[in-house]
């Protein structure tokens, strides 16, 4: 039984190491975040259409419908697109006293089905002068620069390009700033300046999230509209199928918007449910083809990418069952009155120690790589590094259900905060308090 506990401990600690070092290509990624991004500019004003899936929004939509009238980025360049699901829906005449389109799609079930619906329609359209599509989730605020930093990046050629998510909780009232959602909000900086950065600078194959993301005339044209609706999460489909395409990507960093988190951690869990479940979803959809597509090095590599939520659950997975191993070994030492119960115990220690403090330094990583774009006090930064290591491993939990359960099939509508009277361009505007 000896051997048992201290053997345990030595394949844990190389199993860890292992994890690790398979992790480390995710890892070097992280690095791109201090780096600066070359600024590209574009000689041409594109033409663009902007699509905004607004089922059931009116609360909110005037906030992202303010952000296109700041625009540094000429109107006559861009037209808005708000796409409702009810004909009588509110949001209809507020767009309306903003100048904007609206689109009704009576039989959406999906958010993909919404952005199908209104790229057919715009697709059939005689007039369409459009160069390129952007769209957006209306929740999202837009710097005043987005459209102006996102038509520079066309000047890149590529296919997809991808705009900056920041989350906007830090420049809400207090109530919108639990500590979860803070935490939750950060991975978009892990997602964007830790990794899309990097990869978009060497040519791999980027994380794509549909709002803040720009397509080429050319890209719906040969997709027929938008055809990712077998999961609840389009933007991981679309992520999967762009390698398949051959469609090119680019990270626009300097185009930035700004994301919404949940006040309380049930709707967060929600989320990060939906999402999680829809990655693995996707996964399972796409991964066959995309292992007999991989034959160079370098479409291996973004393989390897691909996986990178699975790599992640391999490393925090393995102190999980150590210590389940140890919690075991404890019952039948205790109950055979052994003194090595006190080993079996420091072994439990070791694997909670060893899950807090790796994820203790990667939030501090994202930390680091967002102290010059969210406003925090010192107080409050200190709280999220604390705090985002048992925020995160509640990802392994969602992992397993994805992997091993039931997976949401039902487009649920989320709720929203209360923010409905903040002012974007104040909001945008402020300082940690």
């Amino acid at each position: 039984m000896e051997n048992l506990v201290t053997y345990s401990l030595y394949i844990f600690l190389a199993l860890a190491a292992l994890s690790i070092l398979l992790y480390m290509p995710r890892i070097i990624c992280w690095f791109g975040a201090f780096t600066k991004q070359e600024q590209i500019k574009s000689d041409v004003d594109h033409k663009f259409a902007i699509l905004v899936p607004a089922r059931n929004e009116s609360k909110i939509i005037t906030q992202i419908l303010d952000c296109f009238k700041e625009q540094t980025y000429d109107a006559k360049n861009f037209d808005v697109y708000v796409i409702v699901k009810d004909k009588n829906d509110k949001t209809i005449d507020i767009c309306k006293k903003y100048g904007y389109n609206t689109f009704v799609s009576e039989t959406q079930t999906s958010k993909a089905e919404a952005l199908d619906d209104c790229f057919k329609y715009l697709l059939a359209k005689k007039d369409n002068n459009y160069d390129d599509y952007i769209i957006f989730d209306a929740d999202a605020w837009l710097d005043k620069k987005c459209l102006e930093e996102l038509n520079n990046a066309t000047a890149s050629g590529k296919d997809i390009i991808t705009a900056r998510k920041i989350v906007k909780n830090y420049r809400l009232p207090k109530e919108n700033r639990p500590i979860s959602s803070l935490c939750n909000g950060v991975l978009w900086t892990e997602m964007d300046e830790m990794g899309n950065k990097f990869k978009s600078k060497h040519g791999i194959r980027m994380m794509t999230i549909t709002t803040g993301m720009l397509l080429k005339k050319s890209v719906i044209e040969r997709l027929g509209g938008f055809p990712f609706k077998d999961t609840l999460t389009e933007d991981m489909e679309l992520m999967y199928s762009a390698p398949l395409y051959n469609f090119s990507e680019y990270y626009a960093g300097n185009a930035i918007i700004y994301m919404e988190e949940a006040n309380t951690r049930k709707v967060n869990n929600q989320r990060r449910q939906r999402w999680i479940s829809g990655y693995v979803c996707a996964k399972r959809l796409y991964a066959k083809r995309l292992r007999k597509s991989a034959k160079t090095f370098h479409s291996k590599l973004e393989y390897y990418f691909f996986l990178g939520i699975y790599h992640a659950f391999t490393i925090y997975s393995i102190p999980l069952i150590f210590a389940l191993f140890n919690f075991v070994l404890t019952i039948i030492l205790l109950l055979d009155g052994s003194p090595l119960i006190y080993q079996s115990l420091l072994n439990i220690l070791y694997a909670a120690l060893y899950s807090y403090a790796t994820l203790f330094i990667h939030g501090i990583f994202i930390l680091a790589a967002d102290r010059k774009v969210n406003p925090s006090s010192v107080g409050q930064t200190i709280a999220i590094a604390l705090y985002f290591p048992i925020h995160y491993i509640g990802y392994t939990r969602m992992a397993l259900k994805a992997l091993f359960g039931s997976n949401p099939k039902e487009w649920v509508e989320i709720e929203r905060n209360d923010i409905a009277n903040v002012n974007t361009t104040d909001a945008i505007k402020k300082k940690a308090d």
